[in-house]
């Protein structure tokens, strides 16, 4: 009869083990971690929570949290568990994580790692970009780097930016031609003034031709309704700049440096000091470029000129991602542009 009820208790107790309630919640089935994130999950009334990282050893959870949502099915509230780990320290790969409450498995999850750093925590980097169509159509969220989260947090969440669009003188987007004068003069069998037309071009700025060569280009563009960009530059004086704006339109280039396009920076306050003189001079609005690379560049000369005109940064992007160039140059003339605006107020 004892051996009866021992072996009875036995099965009982066994039974109450296996049937131990809780749930691993995070990471959800097959998602994709980096950083510092949270084991979570729930169980009834346990002990000892563990986290088992492929097969390797258990790693205690912080348990007794409030979970309210577990009430009626536990009998009270503090059964939330949290196991706070960086997800660095895995190899790049999938991985499987198993829970357990007193020994007894209550959870499995599988999730694949990427690595920024192996082995560790990355230091002293920052970073920002914008994600275009989310939560929904039409809205971005801002993404900036969080050392102690080493991952990339919601930093702001607003009405999506067309980067293509800004408000000032000019009230709708307009797209300009750049290009040499050696493709269109002397007979060239390309009327360049009736491509430019039909393709919807409002401008050309063509960077060798001077205003004493204007009868070649010039009037072909005018009569097609094309504005024909002059360029200015430091070494542009007060003699010479009335002879640049006669028959210029749409606007003003001002070159800020003279060299190869994107290596040099010029100093804002010289930039400052020629947007002055010009806009003394002409009332068309005036476009800085020339070495102008980051947000901050463009905000500065934002609070001076009327546009910012940026290449060189935009072609290198395309030439490291290729095909892949389209999200990375929107992301960047994106950060721009709100430069830009924060800039104008």
């Amino acid at each position: 009869m004892a051996r009866i009820i021992i072996s009875l208790l036995f099965f009982f107790s066994t039974t109450a083990l296996g049937q131990t309630k809780g749930n691993l919640e995070n990471p959800a089935q097959d998602p994709y971690m980096s950083g510092i994130y949270l084991f979570s999950g729930w169980a009834c009334g346990a002990e000892l929570i563990e986290i088992v990282i492929d097969g390797g050893s258990g790693l205690k959870a912080a348990y007794g949290t409030g979970r309210g949502d577990t009430e009626s099915v536990c009998g009270d509230s503090d059964n939330g568990f949290g196991l706070l780990w960086n997800f660095e320290n895995l190899e790049p790969g999938t991985h499987e994580a198993v829970a357990f409450a007193d020994g007894v498995e209550i959870g499995r999850t599988e999730f694949t790692t990427t690595q920024i750093i192996s082995g560790g925590f990355l230091t002293g980097a920052t970073g920002e970009t914008v994600l275009s169509g989310f939560p929904e159509a039409g809205r971005e969220v801002s993404l900036k780097w969080d050392q102690a989260a080493q991952n990339f947090l919601i930093a702001a969440e607003r009405e999506a930016l067309d980067p293509f669009q800004i408000e000032g003188p000019w009230h709708s987007t307009q797209f300009g031609v750049t290009a040499h004068f050696s493709t269109i003069r002397n007979g060239d069998t390309i009327d360049i003034t009736a491509v430019v037309h039909q393709a919807g071009v409002d401008g050309v700025i063509c960077v060798d031709i001077p205003p004493e060569e204007d009868p070649e280009l010039g009037p072909a563009l005018r009569s097609a309704g094309i504005d024909l960009i002059r360029l200015a530059t430091p070494t542009t004086d007060t003699a010479r700049l009335p002879a640049v704006l006669n028959g210029a339109s749409g606007f003003l280039y001002y070159v800020s440096v003279a060299g190869i396009t994107g290596l040099q920076v010029a100093a804002q306050t010289s930039i400052d000091e020629a947007v002055a003189r010009l806009k003394a001079q002409t009332d068309l609005p005036i476009a800085v470029g020339f070495g102008v690379r980051t947000p901050e560049q463009a905000a500065n000369i934002a609070r001076v000129a009327d546009g910012v005109v940026v290449g060189s940064a935009i072609v290198e992007l395309v030439a490291t991602h290729g095909v892949n160039a389209a999200g990375p140059v929107r992301d960047y003339v994106a950060s721009l542009k709100s430069a830009i605006i924060s800039a104008r107020g």
